[in-house]
């Protein structure tokens, strides 16, 4: 009930293929701590673009937590909120 069923416009999938390129370059500018989590049954994100974010970014501090089962909007999803918002929490007092 959390996860949308309606299908993609040619125009909704041409327009973020286009955002995502045109943001590429600006990733490696990017120098500032970065917390990515990823919900290991995403279907509108990849778990390669958290990687790729991750890599090219000149961040001092690059935490990726994974959450197995979770889907895209990891504090929506009641088996994975808890967890998410203690993760997010704790990496925050690390600074």
């Amino acid at each position: 009930p959390l996860v949308t069923r309606e299908k993609l416009t040619v125009s909704y999938v041409t327009t973020i293929a286009s955002a995502s390129a045109s943001l590429q370059p600006l990733i490696r500018t990017i120098c500032t701590p970065m917390l990515m989590m990823w919900g290991t049954g995403d279907k509108v994100v990849s778990l390669r673009g958290h990687e790729l974010m991750l890599s090219d970014s000149q961040g001092v501090d690059h935490t990726l937590k994974l959450y197995e089962g979770a889907y895209h909007n990891i504090l929506a999803e009641p088996a994975h909120r808890e967890q998410a918002v203690r993760d997010i929490a704790d990496w925050l007092l690390k600074f």
